[in-house]
């Protein structure tokens, strides 16, 4: 049987998805400095994340990802614009 994810439990338990709580969002860095692969943001319980990622906060991660200085780019699997309400 396949991991289920704590998200994929709450929606399971109320029917609905719920956004994540504060703190609860990862921000994975480029390898380098000049690697062509950009910062990627996911969802705290995301299993796609390939380098060591930090914990950010709902804002933190919004920043990111919005911010062209940042460059960040969401996760296509665990889809944290979504969650943060940046695209629908």
């Amino acid at each position: 049987m396949p991991a289920v994810s704590a998200s994929e439990r709450r929606r399971e338990r109320t029917g609905r998805p719920q956004r994540a709580q504060p703190g609860a969002y990862r921000l994975e860095p480029k390898t380098r400095p000049d690697h062509p692969r950009p910062p990627c943001v996911h969802v705290g319980d995301c299993t796609m994340t390939q380098r060591s990622a930090s914990g950010i906060s709902a804002a933190e991660a919004r920043l990111a990802l919005t911010q062209p200085a940042v460059g960040a780019e969401a996760c296509e699997f665990c889809r944290p614009d979504t969650e943060l309400g940046l695209t629908e």
